[in-house]
This record gives structure tokens, C-alpha cells and sequence, in this order.
């Protein structure tokens, strides 16, 4: 739908411990110890220390099996972004790729500090 917004508006990211990751049918949802959440209704991946790429296009029943798990009680170390995509890499060195997509559709969406919605 939308590019990813600005660096510093994503830098809250740094420091977050995720919680939980919820795999429904057509999305995964990122919840992190302070309550918030990151939804991706489009693809991730999920790249492990050593490179490899675990990916997921958030449709059901559809693809390799997820290594996700692994991220669980992590913290994020760094936040990166490009307009379509938003890298969260944590302690171990694994980075989690968010995707977005320019188009009508919600690609996901993620809650900020300050309370707004950020639709991407």
C-alpha cells in the first residue's frame, strides 16, 4: 500500500523483545513485551546468522516451514529501511525482512510509541 515511513520514525524498534508471533491465515503477527505489534499481511523473510533465508507470503498452507520461533525473547538491535521493505535484525544476528507492496492493499501494519497506526 505505502512505503515504509522515514528511519528515525522507526527507531522505537530498537530495544523491543518480542513476545509472541501469531501465524493466522493470511498474516503474521509480531507482538513485542511492550505491547505493541507488527502485522504483515504480504511476505517476510527471515534470515538466519548464517544467511540462510527462511521465507513466508502470508498465505495459508503454502510454502517451506518457519524458523520464526528462534526470534522469540530476542531484543532488536538495529532497524533498517528501504521504501518496501523494513529490516529488524536482533541479538543473534537473524534479521526479519517486513515487506510492502505500492498498490490498494494493506500490506500490514504496526503501532508506534505515540499511539498512531502505521499502515503500510
Amino acid at each position: 500500500m505505502h512505503p515504509f515511513p522515514p528511519a528515525p520514525a522507526l527507531k522505537f524498534f530498537v530495544g523491543e523483545t518480542l513476545a509472541q508471533i501469531s501465524l493466522d491465515p493470511f498474516q503474521v503477527q509480531f507482538a513485542f513485551e511492550s505491547g505493541r505489534a507488527l502485522v504483515s499481511e504480504e511476505r517476510i523473510e527471515h534470515v538466519l546468522p548464517d544467511g540462510q533465508v527462511w521465507r513466508y507470503e502470508c498465505e495459508a498452507a503454502q510454502g517451506a516451514p518457519l524458523l520464526l520461533h528462534r526470534l522469540l525473547q530476542q531484543s532488536v538491535n538495529s532497524v533498517e529501511r528501504e521504501d518496501l521493505c523494513l529490516s529488524l535484525t536482533f541479538g543473534d544476528a537473524s534479521v526479519l525482512k517486513v515487506f510492502s507492496e505500492l498498490g490498494p492493499f494493506e500490506s500490514g501494519h504496526f503501532d508506534t510509541p505515540d499511539g498512531r497506526l502505521i499502515v503500510f
